[in-house]
């Protein structure tokens, strides 16, 4: 009797170290290998939409974007070709009347992609700002094995810079950034000086205090219980330490002017991340503000409206300004 007791025991021992390896590595999955929202997934959301309206599952009225034409705006499709040799997909978006020299790069959260952000686009190009929205590697129509937010992609996003300075004449470059897109756009402004202004949306303070959270809503009281092996897994697949991407000291570092945004939605609660990164940043002019539902919520209008305001106006107020040349240099020219 004590031998089948051993038994059983030995056997429900190996299952559960088998289930701890299993686990870990499976909670991962969903971020390295985020759902690719590109146009056949946003075909499939349609179709399931239109499906369930015409059985009165669900009210009428929401609208399915592909492409900024459907906004009358210019969009031309973007190809970065990485260093490794990854093609990265996105979209320079503007309109025939913007002149402006500024182009804001926006990268998209871990579970979103370019289409997302198409009205977005639309709103900050009519305030008069060129808009490159581009998907990371393994995200949206992007190439790539998984999705990471280490030093690789801060590479990624130079070559991106560099592609727009030389094809659009672009002078200022705007890095914004939402959820772990803000992880990126935080990160790459330590290195890329050509970044005029950073923009931060929903934040992690750091990929530690992310995986932790992440592990927590996963597995409740038997999060720390997993959090190890999922951490090693991610770091695997990520190719960099998490103990790397901490955002706190790298605001520490960035004085180009910085705003801090907090869009307090259903899914995102927490908005003392974000004041921790405003209170630590050492910007040379930065702000902190909060708002509510701005993409979630379509009738918010008047508050939809503040949003693209303060973004463009803190953009605009920020950016270096064109030097004149005097009457008395362009006279010294003409002589010389």
């Amino acid at each position: 009797m004590q031998k089948i007791i051993f038994r059983i025991g030995f056997i429900l021992f190996l299952i559960a170290i088998a289930l701890y390896f299993i686990s870990a590595q499976f909670s991962i999955t969903d971020l390295i290998y985020p759902v690719k929202i590109d146009s056949a997934y946003m075909h499939n959301e349609q179709l399931q939409y239109e499906k369930e309206l015409s059985e009165g599952k669900t009210k009428s009225g929401k609208i399915f974007l592909y492409n900024p034409s459907q906004f009358g705006l210019i969009s031309e499709d973007i190809s970065i070709r990485t260093n490794d040799n990854i093609t990265l997909k996105g979209w320079y978006i503007t309109d025939s009347t913007v002149t402006s020299g500024t182009t804001l790069i926006l990268i998209p959260d871990l579970k979103e992609s370019k289409f997302n952000y198409i009205a977005t686009a639309s709103e900050l190009v009519a305030r008069g700002i060129h808009v490159c929205i581009i998907d990371m590697r393994a995200q949206g129509e992007s190439e790539g094995r998984n999705y990471t937010m280490g030093k690789i992609v801060s590479e990624d996003i130079s070559i991106i810079i560099d592609s727009l300075i030389s094809k659009y004449k672009t002078e200022n470059i705007i890095m914004m950034g939402n959820g772990t897109g803000a992880a990126i756009a935080i990160q790459s402004c330590i290195s890329e000086k050509r970044i005029k202004v950073m923009i931060s949306q929903n934040s992690f303070l750091s990929l530690n205090d992310y995986l932790e959270k992440y592990s927590e809503e996963k597995y409740g009281r038997f999060s720390k219980l997993f959090f190890k092996r999922m951490k090693k897994d991610l770091e695997e697949e990520m190719q960099f330490s998490a103990d790397s991407l901490n955002l706190l000291e790298f605001v520490n570092c960035i004085e180009i002017p910085s705003l801090f945004i907090t869009n307090i939605s259903e899914n995102y609660l927490d908005y003392k991340s974000t004041g921790k990164l405003f209170n630590e940043s050492v910007a040379s002019k930065k702000e902190w503000k909060v708002f509510k539902n701005i993409i979630q919520d379509e009738k918010n209008l008047e508050e939809k409206k503040k949003y693209y305001d303060k973004i463009a106006s803190f953009i605009n107020s920020n950016i270096p300004k064109k030097k004149k040349q005097s009457k008395f240099k362009k006279l010294v020219l003409l002589h010389s």
